[in-house]
């Protein structure tokens, strides 16, 4: 989710900082335009109103100075404004949860105390870890995937099947065949 608004990259005075999307913001003031097109005053008090609720203008903007079309307009899309400030705020508290837990996870993975290759059994002889038990080791300090690499083992896993299921039936129509 983007909050800086890009377009005007030439310097860094120019990007703005907002509580929405900017693709939320630019869906708002679309909106706005193509319903206040004809009146100007109005769209731009329109605008007024949604920059300052989505907190692109410092100053306020009392919406009894603004005319009635440009209320009437704010007040039709103001409950999708602050959907969309809570939706926002939501996933930038998501991603500050993330980050700190990606900083804190390799350290995790690092501390965990190494498995012994072989353990010794009751009767004094020394027995190797099963498939189930290594499995098992290894899941719980594997460090969880990200979704590309998510992405990129199910496509593997799928293919693998795709070629076993193909491998298959070529067997099938040559054992059909010999016959």
């Amino acid at each position: 989710m983007k909050t800086i608004d890009t377009i005007k990259r030439k310097d860094n005075k120019n990007l703005r900082k907002c509580f929405v999307s900017v693709r939320a913001y630019n869906d708002f003031s679309s909106r706005i335009r193509s319903v206040l097109g004809a009146d100007a005053e109005a769209c731009g008090q329109a605008m007024q109103l949604l920059d300052a609720s989505v907190g692109y203008d410092a100053g306020t903007i009392e919406m009894e100075n603004c005319s009635m079309k440009a209320q009437i307009a704010f007040s039709m899309i103001k409950p999708e404004i602050d959907k969309a400030i809570k939706r926002s705020r939501a996933a930038r508290e998501r991603a500050a949860r993330r980050k700190s837990s990606a900083a804190v996870e390799p350290i995790k993975a690092d501390s965990v105390m190494e498995i012994p290759e072989k353990v010794p059994a009751v009767c004094g002889r020394v027995e190797e870890p099963s498939a189930e038990e290594v499995a098992e080791s290894e899941s719980e300090t594997a460090i969880p995937l990200s979704r590309r690499a998510r992405r990129k083992s199910k496509w593997r896993e799928f293919r693998q099947r795709q070629k076993a299921a193909k491998r298959a039936i070529r067997e099938q129509r040559e054992k059909q065949q010999s016959k």
